[in-house]
């Protein structure tokens, strides 16, 4: 009789393990599940977006760039009809493509016409203004940093 008592409780052991096992396996064979896919950003109503909203949205980029900390006073931005116009001077070619970078890469914006300079120059040449201390497009407007 002890026997018998001994054997049931292995079996019963036995049938619990390969219980647990068969568990363990069908878990792990779960495929995970896929992440959701990333929130587009939401789409911004251009009809409430102004040409000064534009400018602003730019010169907060260039202004929180280290890299041209030194040459924010160098750096005019300005809009109009969402064609954005970048004057003034920069220190580099790699300066100018950033700047214009973050001009295109602004909400609303139609176009970028990239007028920065990589040389300094002396005095405004023909069509241009004085803004600050860097000429400017007449056509633009001077909105210093």
């Amino acid at each position: 009789m002890f026997n018998q008592s001994i054997t049931k409780k292995v079996v019963l052991l036995f049938l619990l393990a390969t219980l647990l096992l068969v568990g363990a396996l069908a878990q792990s064979n779960k495929k995970p599940a896929k992440p959701a896919p990333p929130a587009k950003p939401a789409k911004v109503d251009c009809s409430t977006v102004t040409d000064a909203d534009i400018v602003k949205s730019i010169q907060d980029k260039i202004k929180a760039d280290p890299n041209l900390k030194d040459q924010l006073q160098q750096i005019n931005v300005s809009s109009d009809g969402r064609v954005v116009t970048l004057d003034g001077r920069v220190k580099g070619n790699a300066a100018k493509i950033t700047v214009g970078k973050y001009a295109k890469s602004a909400s609303c914006v139609k176009s970028v016409v990239n007028n920065l300079s990589t040389k300094l120059k002396v005095g405004c040449g023909a069509g241009q203004k004085l803004c600050g201390d860097i000429c400017i497009s007449v056509k633009s407007g001077c909105n210093p940093m």
